[in-house]
């Protein structure tokens, strides 16, 4: 939990199933995740994330998740890079307030209950 306080982006993906406590994580941590394999969650998952804002958060200038493979992300050694002369620092910004503000507002077990 700690890593993720201090971390602007965490890398995550399908494990047992898409839908897990880690994304949970990550997001009450305030690090925006970046679903490897966002386009290949089914329908009817992950519904209380907001995927339109995931996908976004995969687009923010200079973050680049195309070296982050299934088998290098459980062997630990996840190929994302962030090339800060094209990161969009406004871009990231909004897209990690509106994730916490959604995950405050959605997310906690008294929004759930």
């Amino acid at each position: 939990k700690r890593d993720y306080r201090t971390s602007r982006f965490a890398a995550t993906m399908k494990k047992q199933g898409f839908d897990c406590m880690r994304h949970y994580e990550i997001l009450a941590g305030g690090a925006v995740p970046l679903f490897l394999d966002l386009d290949q969650v089914p329908s009817g998952v992950i519904t209380h994330l907001p995927r339109s804002l995931l996908h976004r958060a995969t687009q923010i200038p200079g973050v680049d998740i195309k070296g982050c493979t299934r088998m290098s992300f459980r062997q630990g050694r996840c190929g994302m890079h962030v090339d800060h002369a094209a990161f969009d620092e406004a871009e990231y910004r909004s897209v990690a307030r509106t994730l916490l503000r959604h995950t405050k507002e959605h997310l906690t077990t008294r929004a759930m209950a």
